[in-house]
């Protein structure tokens, strides 16, 4: 196991709490070398016993913990992070990406810590793991008395999305809430398009933005030649630079709710989720069980994503370019 570098709490030194780990564990070790054939030695006169007649009760052998049962157990290091502040998709994101890197690591994730951080999310993070499945697998703690250690980020960060084994995707997911599959009539598909906007726009985050027009392309693509019925909805926010009439004049539906927890649960349970640049849709694409649709940005796609065809992706810089045309600060 690679020891993490490690920020926050400490005691004599960064790996004091290995250190001290160690020792309890060779004591442990002393002690059952110690005890070990005195332990058997009465086992085998209680099966002796046993055999004689006397019927003295044996408790059996338990079988070997499993892994995911050795963490529960919180038995070795405990791993910490430091919570985000900055808004609930990076948020959770940071947690989903800490206990990955535990999980790689064969250690307990303990939780993310917000011991002496200011957070303007006040109870919204605790309330979108619990409808998420996930508040027991992810909560919100601090290491005490030197029982635990808080990682820097940078550990896990560095690892991007590769962290995300399948192994660990199935973990996750068992713990996932998800919605019950209804019967849909006919060959019907349920589509979430996920569409950044509000404060992000081309005139101040041209490399962010991701026009109108390269949505309705990845929606054509998608239906082209296809029967399948598919119920398009489109979740944003309500201020957008070009407005939602091309999807208005399509039938999309539109949804701009500010209930985080319904649209990430629409997210993760449609047939089809249509990623933005944006970590508000790679949380819930992560926990999707259905076909994500990903555009390339700064965070790499699992292997089982589908990525946007470079056609498609190698025009949204000219025509972002042509909407800058219109940014008053720019004229």
């Amino acid at each position: 196991m690679v020891l993490p570098r490690m920020s926050g709490p400490k005691v004599g030194g960064e790996q004091y709490f290995f250190k001290s780990w160690m020792t309890k564990v060779g004591l442990q070790c002393v002690l059952l070398f110690v005890t070990a054939p005195i332990l058997f030695g009465i086992h085998g006169c209680l099966l002796h016993m046993q055999h004689d007649g006397n019927a003295l009760p044996v408790t059996t052998i338990a079988q070997s913990p499993t892994r995911e049962q050795k963490r529960n157990e919180h038995v070795g290091p405990i791993m910490f992070s430091r919570i985000r502040t900055d808004r609930a998709g990076a948020s959770i994101q940071d947690m989903l990406m800490a206990h990955a890197f535990a999980f790689s690591e064969s250690v307990s994730y303990g939780g993310a810590c917000h011991e002496g951080v200011n957070s303007s999310l006040g109870n919204n993070l605790p309330r979108l793991l619990e409808s998420l499945g996930l508040a027991e697998i992810l909560p919100f703690a601090c290491p005490l008395g030197g029982n635990g250690m808080i990682v820097d980020f940078h550990n896990y960060y560095t690892k991007d999305t590769s962290i995300f084994t399948n192994e660990w995707l199935d973990l996750i997911r068992s713990r996932v809430k998800y919605i019950a599959t209804h019967k849909k009539p006919g060959n019907t598909e349920d589509v979430a398009v996920h569409i950044r906007r509000g404060d992000v726009d081309p005139c101040q985050y041209p490399t962010r933005y991701l026009p109108n027009s390269y949505y309705l392309k990845v929606l054509d693509r998608l239906q082209n030649g296809k029967s399948t019925r598919y119920n398009i909805t489109i979740y944003s926010g309500k201020e957008s630079f070009e407005g939602w009439r091309d999807f208005e004049s399509r039938g999309y539906g539109k949804e701009f709710s500010d209930d985080i927890e319904l649209v990430w649960s629409s997210m993760l349970n449609a047939d089809i989720l249509v990623m933005s640049k944006s970590s508000f849709s790679l949380v819930p694409a992560v926990l999707s069980r259905g076909t994500v649709i990903y555009t390339p940005f700064w965070h790499k796609p699992l292997a089982q994503w589908q990525v946007v065809e470079k056609g498609i992706v190698s025009s949204i810089a000219q025509e972002v370019e042509n909407l800058r045309q219109q940014c008053s600060h720019l004229i």
